[in-house]
Order: C-alpha cells, then sequence, then structure tokens
C-alpha cells in the first residue's frame, strides 16, 4: 500500500479532487451511453423517427472503408488517449482551491457559452486546414474519411494526432474562460455528445439551435460523402 501511496504521489494523481476525477471520466461515460443510445436504442424507438437523418438499413454502412469492429477499437484507442491526456491537464492545473468550486449559475453558463464558441470555432479552422494540406488529409485526417456513412460511434474514428488536435481545442476553451473543474465537466460531456449526435443518424433540434454549434447530422453527414468532402467544415 505505501508503495501504491508513493506512486500515486508522484504522478500528482493522489491531489486530485472527487469533481476533477469526474471530469475525467465524465465525457468518457457520456460518448459510450450516448453511442449506445442513437445506435441501439433510438431506432426501437418510433416517436424518435422523425428525427432520423438516414434509412434505418445498416446495409448503408456497409460502403464505409472501415468495418464496424475496427470503428469500436478506435474510438475505444482514442478514449485511452483522452483519458491520459485529461489526467496530465488535471495535474497540471490542479489547484486546491478551485477543485471543488462550483460556480453560480450566470457564471458558469457564460463560460461554457464561450468555451462553445472558441472550440467552434478552433475546430473549423483546424478541420478546415486538414483538408487544404496535402499531406496532413493524406496521412491524418483521410483516416476519419473511410467514414462515408456516419453513426454515432464514428464520432472518433480519426488518427490519433487528430485526436490531439481536438482535444487541443477543447483545453483552450477550459483555461481561457478560467473553468472549474466542474465547468470543464460540463463543458467537455456536452461537447462530446455533440459530437455524436453530429455523426449519428439523428437530427435533434436542440442541438440545431445551439448558437456555437451550426452543425448537425444531416449537415456533417454531407461533409462526409464525396460530394461536400471541401465543405460543411463546421
Amino acid at each position: 500500500m505505501s508503495l501504491l501511496h508513493v506512486d500515486l504521489a508522484s504522478t500528482g494523481l493522489n491531489q486530485l479532487s472527487s469533481i476533477e476525477i469526474a471530469s475525467i471520466v465524465a465525457p468518457l461515460a457520456a460518448f459510450w451511453l450516448s453511442c449506445c443510445f442513437l445506435e441501439f436504442l433510438a431506432p426501437a424507438l418510433p416517436f424518435l423517427d422523425k428525427y432520423r437523418v438516414v434509412s434505418k438499413d445498416r446495409r448503408i454502412f456497409e460502403k464505409n472503408l472501415a468495418p464496424f469492429d475496427d470503428v469500436l477499437w478506435s474510438a475505444f484507442h482514442q478514449q485511452l488517449l483522452q483519458a491520459a491526456i485529461a489526467i496530465v491537464f488535471a495535474v497540471v492545473t490542479h489547484d486546491p482551491l478551485e477543485a471543488n468550486r462550483i460556480e453560480d449559475p450566470a457564471t458558469l453558463v457564460l463560460k461554457l457559452v464561450g468555451g462553445f464558441v472558441v472550440m467552434s470555432t478552433y475546430q473549423f479552422w483546424a478541420h478546415r486546414y486538414m483538408h487544404h494540406n496535402p499531406w496532413i488529409f493524406r496521412n491524418v485526417h483521410s483516416v476519419h474519411h473511410r467514414i462515408l456513412e456516419t453513426h454515432a460511434f464514428t464520432a472518433f474514428y480519426e488518427h490519433p494526432l487528430e485526436t490531439v488536435v481536438n482535444l487541443l481545442g477543447g483545453a483552450i476553451g477550459c483555461v481561457v474562460f478560467s473553468m472549474t473543474p466542474f465547468t470543464g465537466a460540463i463543458y467537455c460531456t456536452i461537447t462530446t455528445v455533440k459530437a455524436v449526435e453530429e455523426h449519428s443518424c439523428y437530427r435533434f433540434p436542440l442541438f440545431s439551435v445551439t448558437p456555437s454549434y451550426l452543425s448537425n447530422a444531416e449537415h456533417h453527414r454531407i461533409h462526409h460523402l464525396s460530394k461536400g468532402i471541401k465543405s460543411n467544415f463546421d
């Protein structure tokens, strides 16, 4: 036990609060829960059919160059990388005075909106650059475009370098607006669910009107088709 304690102390993990740990775990759990809901449960709920943008016939996904099991393994590996980076970020930015603080609702909402604007802007230009730089597209972003018909689990089917680039956008939003771990947990969870919804077979009104995230499943699906690969970057 003492050896374990020393190892934890040397990494800084033992200083993290329960909220800081939740900020690491929540986005990971949100990914799997939202994916499973949208892919397995939602199709069995008739009242959600009006929000579906593609056929329920799963044969449409056969055109994808990445089979379903590869997508799942990629998502699992992406989650491991995300967890590792999130742990490092939490340890480096740890502040005992902020670790368990919950901001007042008005401040929390303002920081979330600001973070969404920063991340949305960052993602647009980073994504656009990945398409207009031939080397980066060929060696990095083309992995994500092995998906021609998107579904929820494909949100994080990507090259590890692209994962790092995307996570950087979230980290910038947290730092710029000095988010507490509690606010950061909400922020990262919402952005994760939004990414899943954007790649899913559903377009929900709540996400369609979110000011800082103008993209949706129908809009982004066009981008993954060959006719839209040079457009719809948001």
